[in-house]
């Protein structure tokens, strides 16, 4: 096991003190990948608000079935938060409720996994009707199998991290309750899924051609979309800033124009709740023509996030579909081999129309993105 504890070095107690632990084996991720995914779920930390001051990953072949990561390998973990003053456990996995009741009990901290993080995230995210009625069905269906060790959990850790949303006010609620409010939540966005298939379908009849904007989280997406359309969509530099689908419109000439949609940002190992939950929003990738997959070039673990894309993909049934990859964030120096990047990107998508260059901030690159989409779209080629 490995632990780091030079993230931080602030004792402010006013914030949630995290130690985050994850499991790496040789079969299933290796030490990198692990690391790679710890880094990931601790920008979605500190994005919720807390500071990690250190992390283990431990090498084992499976997680145990009630401690997660194992009785001795706890009790070095609750060393090390007894010494940093720590008060949040993050397991970067899944746990189940009894996994969780059993490490609160022998840390007597907190203990969230990383289901609960993104979900937090997400809450704390959404503002519009249609984003707070998916992100609480997604909420209350990962509350629902948890709920016999639910309430204590909450009532001993309350507040912070992870209690933002259904859990926070109604400690009461059984399964019957929750099980009403997912019902009562799914008839609502069921109207939301009536409204966009209309919406699709009048795009379709009237042969409006339509291109989603899709790639992992903060890459750049809604920037893109403001320098293609000049929309000016919420922007701003933390993960799961854009939860609603924005669609707006390109005119190539006349009456000739396609419609172009920003969408939700990829991320590796969504909770199943979540993907369900957004069933709507993720339909409009799935219906599109075209997908313009904006890759952050600036981020060191460019190749993870490119092969999450695409397992999303896969997942979603649109890794055929044809593509044009951008190089967003090109401007900024970095020591990636472009010519090797470039490489790895051919080698993983069967369709791709070709990789751009470009800044979306700068507008470099962005004439020639519409004039390839223009071509593809249309086979106009002034």
């Amino acid at each position: 096991m490995t632990i780091s504890n030079k993230l931080h070095k602030t004792k402010n107690k006013y914030y949630e003190r995290c130690f985050i632990a994850g499991t790496s084996s040789l079969s299933k991720i290796t030490y990198e990948q692990e690391e790679q995914s710890v880094a990931e779920l601790r920008s979605l930390v500190e994005s919720a608000g807390a500071k990690v001051l250190a992390y283990a990953i431990q090498k084992r072949k499976n997680p145990h079935p009630s401690t997660y990561l194992g009785s001795g390998k706890l009790n070095e973990i609750h060393k090390e938060i007894q010494k940093l003053d720590i008060n949040l456990l993050v397991i970067n996995d899944s746990l189940s409720g009894t996994q969780q009741m059993v490490i609160e009990s022998m840390l007597n901290i907190k203990v969230l996994d990383r289901n609960a993080i993104i979900l937090d995230v997400f809450a704390s995210r959404a503002k519009t009707k249609e984003a707070l009625l998916q992100v609480s069905l997604a909420q209350n269906e990962y509350l629902l199998p948890r709920l016999r060790g639910q309430w204590t959990h909450l009532e001993r850790f309350s507040g912070g991290i992870g209690s933002r949303g259904p859990g926070e006010t109604q400690l009461e609620t059984d399964r019957r309750l929750v099980s009403k409010r997912i019902s009562v939540l799914r008839k609502k966005i069921k109207k939301i899924y009536k409204h966009r298939d209309l919406m699709r379908n009048k795009r379709t009849k009237n042969s409006i051609p339509n291109v989603a904007i899709i790639g992992y989280t903060n890459a750049g997406k809604s920037s893109m979309m403001q320098a293609l359309c000049k929309r000016t969509p919420t922007i701003a530099d933390r993960p799961f800033e854009t939860l609603d689908t924005t669609t707006g419109k390109i005119w190539v000439k006349d009456s000739l124009h396609y419609s172009i949609t920003d969408t939700v940002g990829f991320f590796s190992n969504l909770p199943l709740e979540l993907v369900a939950a957004f069933k709507a929003t993720i339909e409009e990738i799935v219906g599109t023509d075209i997908l313009l997959h904006v890759i952050d070039s600036s981020n060191n673990n460019i190749q993870y996030q490119i092969d999450s894309v695409l397992n999303a993909m896969v997942d979603l049934g649109i890794a055929d579909k044809p593509i044009l990859n951008i190089l967003n964030k090109s401007d900024i120096d970095n020591q990636i081999n472009t010519d090797d990047l470039e490489a790895f990107i051919n080698s993983k998508f069967k369709n791709s129309l070709g990789i751009i260059r470009a800044s979306a901030i700068n507008k470099t690159g962005i004439d020639e993105i519409q004039k390839l989409l223009k071509f593809e779209l249309f086979g106009i080629t002034v």
